[in-house]
This record gives structure tokens, C-alpha cells and sequence, in this order.
């Protein structure tokens, strides 16, 4: 990807959005320029301004809009040329102004051919996702591609959350946050970060007080009393974050994978294991997307659809066919991606650089044996230099969330690769251009 549209992160007060804001600023590398802006109520002619500031553009003060926007197009194209990236962090995004909203969507029209020449990035509370519902900025509402909810955490997570500070901090003794003092911290904090700190440093003052290195409920409960939290009739519902803080600190490091991935330009990537895989040049694929059916011929029975007896197939059951060439796996996999069943989201494992027939068979042998290999997909993204690139993806999923679970969830064989969550949609876009562009070259010969 290279940092296309705009994203999008919300969450309730507390929920830990400007932590993942400041610990991006520190981990992104250091071609990408970042801008804080940290002032909502910004008028759509100061934000030009402030953003022309951030990045020491000299800029006179009586300058109009279209003089800043000028200024700000040819540093950005100038960086580009560099090979820099900008990132515009904008911080409680949900009290701006509408006319600055719909400003922001005029900076993500400027770019080249090929990539943005700034990256958005709006954090804001709830309320924002109702300021975006306004009609009189649905085109900008369009452009968000990315959306990430910060959802409270549950008692597992805050009760490794709340150790591993403990660890960081130097304690090498046993968890002194039990899960039943875990569990009584995520009732009043509501499962928020900045809750869940201060009735943490409370609960240790009242243990300290108390002359024990026990911590007990009771001592909960003095810190919520003290921080005047109420502890709510309902437990907290269950977790529904797209990103999962286990524990909180590494979340920013996850999340700043995925926006990592989001922009640095794919001509930049190379295979995630390049041990399986040698570069040999810069050879093309010979043939693209040549259709593959596989044939399973099922014997039914009349007046239903089970499958007739045979003694042959108990001890050889039918299993699909796989594709084994380069070509045949990306037929198959355009028929799947391009079907009405598929999921919204992917896993992209590792992307593979000029890989020849035989560079590829020795890929697919060495493939770990927990992973199923008729979940895989395999997209041709050659870039416009003839370097083809193949992108490996991994299951698909309903919604982002499941995804970023199941990418959570992946085993260490996987997980080594850095993989990330995509979405199909482009993905899809960009086959049934491709097959649109292929009939007309057909019809136009």
C-alpha cells in the first residue's frame, strides 16, 4: 500500500489514543516527516498555516490559502522526489470544525500518479464518527479507508498489562496485581488506560498505608473511592477492539506496524524471509491468470444430494486439487478473491520480489506445516518497472476485527514474517480492472 486515503481512530476518553499518537512519532523511521496538530479549533485557513509551520515552510503571515497550498504542494512533491513521506497527525479530530473537515479532504487530493503526498491521520472520540455523518462532508467521509476502534480492556488484559509495568519498573518479585485485583480495577476504570494508571498508583499508596505487600480489593476500592469511580452495575461488555492491548505497551508497537505498512511505498518491500527465496533478476511472470477449474466429479444418489458409496473412496476420500505453478495459483486465487462469498479482510504474509518457477516451488515446500495451503492467496502487483511482486495472503475474514484477532493469534512460524491485515476491497478493484482491461485489449484486437 502507499498510504492511500485517509485513517481514522476513535475511541472514549482514556482509551489511549494519544499514547498511540506520541509512541508512532517515535517509531515511525525517519524518511517519514510527522505534524502534531493538538489544536481542534483549528479555522480551515489556520490549519494550512499550521500544518506549513510544523513543517518549517516560510510562510508571511498575510499569505492566502492558495499561496500556502502552493507552498505546501511543491515541499511535499520536493520530499516525494527524496523518497520522504508526511504524516499529519491530528489529534481530537471530533471538535473541528466542519469547514476544516472538508479542508482536510482537499489536502488528500494532493498527489502523483502514483501515491499520496500526505498521509491522514485523525484521532478523535466518539463523537467524530457523528461529525462525519453530516451530509455536507460525505466526500470526505468517502476517503477514510482505514477505521480503528480503541475499545476498553478486558480483565486479562489489564491484569498482564498492570505486572508488566510492574516488570518494566524494575519489581522482579511475585504479581502483586492478583486477577481478582485485576478483575475489581477493570470494573471501575471501565477498562480505560488512563483510568486503569491512576487507580493502579492509588491502589499501591493504600497498600503502602495499609503496611502489607498484599494488594487486596479493599485497597481498590479506597483508590476508586479516592479518584471518585463508580463502580458500574454491569460488568464491562466484551471486547470489540480492532487492536489488542496484551499488553498495552506493545500496542503501539502493533499498530505502528500496520501504519508502517500503510507508508512506506511497496516498491521499498522485500520478502519478509528472504532465506526461502534468492533474487534472480528481474524476471516477469510468462503468463498471468490462465484459468484453472478443478474438476470434482461427485456421484450422487437419486433424490438427494449425497455422495454414492464407494468402498474406493473410504480409503481415498476426494480432496480439491491444488494449483501448483505460479500462474495456476494466481487464477485461483483471482476466481476466490472475485467471488461474492469472499471475506472483507486478509492476512498478508510475506511479499516475494521477482521470485522465478523454481524460487517459487521451493517457497511453497518450505511453507510451515500449520499453515493450510488452500487458505493462501497469491496476488500479482507488478509495479509499472516490470519488478514483479507477489503478494502472499492468508484466510479472509467478516470485518476488520476478526482479522486483527486472527492475526493475533497466529503461531510464532507465522508471526516471524511481520505480517498485517489488509482489506480485499482494493485488492478486488484492482483484479476486475484488470479483467476489464483485458477484454477490451481483446475486443480493441
Amino acid at each position: 500500500m502507499n498510504g492511500e486515503g485517509i485513517i481514522k481512530v476513535v475511541g472514549e476518553v482514556g482509551s489511549g489514543k494519544t499514547m498511540l499518537c506520541r509512541m508512532l512519532e517515535t517509531r515511525l523511521p525517519r524518511h517519514v516527516k510527522i505534524v502534531y496538530l493538538s489544536n481542534p479549533s483549528l479555522s480551515p485557513d489556520n490549519i494550512l498555516q499550521a500544518i506549513a509551520y510544523e513543517l518549517n515552510i516560510a510562510v508571511a503571515p498575510d499569505s492566502n490559502k492558495l499561496e500556502v497550498m502552493q507552498k505546501l504542494q511543491n515541499y511535499l512533491l520536493k520530499q516525494h522526489s527524496e523518497n520522504n513521506q508526511t504524516v499529519v497527525f491530528i489529534e481530537e479530530a471530533q471538535g473541528m470544525p466542519l469547514a476544516t473537515l472538508e479542508e482536510i479532504r482537499l489536502l488528500s487530493n494532493l498527489e502523483t500518479e502514483s501515491s499520496k503526498l500526505m498521509q491522514l491521520v485523525l484521532f478523535g472520540q466518539p463523537e467524530l464518527d457523528q461529525n462525519l455523518a453530516d451530509r455536507s462532508i460525505r466526500q470526505l467521509r468517502e476517503r477514510i479507508t482505514h477505521n480503528f476502534v480503541l475499545e476498553p480492556l478486558e480483565v486479562n488484559e489489564v491484569f498482564e498489562y498492570l505486572n508488566f509495568r510492574m516488570w518494566v519498573s524494575g519489581f522482579r518479585g511475585p504479581e502483586l496485581f492478583s486477577k481478582r485485583v485485576a478483575k475489581k480495577i477493570t470494573q471501575y476504570s471501565k477498562g480505560l488506560i488512563r483510568r486503569i494508571n491512576i487507580l493502579a498508583d492509588k491502589t499501591l499508596l493504600a497498600s503502602y498505608a495499609d503496611g502489607t505487600r498484599t494488594i487486596t480489593p479493599k485497597h481498590v476500592n479506597t483508590a476508586a473511592e479516592d479518584s471518585q469511580f463508580k463502580k458500574p452495575s454491569v460488568f464491562i461488555r466484551e471486547r470489540k477492539a480492532l487492536l489488542i492491548f496484551t499488553p498495552v505497551l506493545l500496542s503501539g508497537v502493533l499498530f505502528g506496524l500496520l501504519l508502517f505498512r500503510l507508508f512506506i511505498p511497496s516498491s521499498d518491500t522485500e520478502a519478509s524471509n528472504p532465506s526461502l527465496l534468492e533474487n534472480n533478476g528481474h524476471k516477469n511472470l510468462e503468463e498471468k491468470h490462465r484459468h484453472v477449474t478443478h474438476d470434482l466429479v461427485l456421484k450422487t444418489t437419486e433424490g438427494n444430494n449425497q455422495l454414492a458409496h464407494d468402498p474406493a473412496s473410504e480409503k481415498n476420500p476426494l480432496t480439491p486439487l491444488m494449483p501448483d505453478t505460479i500462474d495456476e495459483w494466481l487464477s485461483d486465487s483471482k476466481i476466490r478473491l472475485l467471488s461474492a462469498s469472499i471475506g472483507d479482510y486478509s492476512i498478508q504474509l510475506q511479499t516475494l520480489e521477482n521470485v522465478t518457477g523454481a524460487q517459487f516451488s521451493a517457497f511453497m515446500n518450505k511453507l510451515p506445516a500449520v499453515l493450510k495451503k488452500e487458505e493462501l492467496y497469491f496476488v500479482d502487483e507488478t509495479k509499472e518497472d516490470g519488478n514483479t511482486v507477489l503478494s502472499v495472503l492468508y484466510r479472509d475474514f467478516q470485518g476488520a476485527r476478526a482479522a486483527f484477532e486472527a492475526l493475533q493469534a497466529l503461531p510464532d512460524e507465522l508471526s516471524r514474517w511481520t505480517p498485517f491485515v489488509r482489506p480485499i476491497k482494493r485488492i478486488k478493484q484492482a483484479l476486475t480492472h484488470e479483467e476489464q482491461e483485458g477484454i477490451k485489449h481483446k475486443n480493441d484486437g
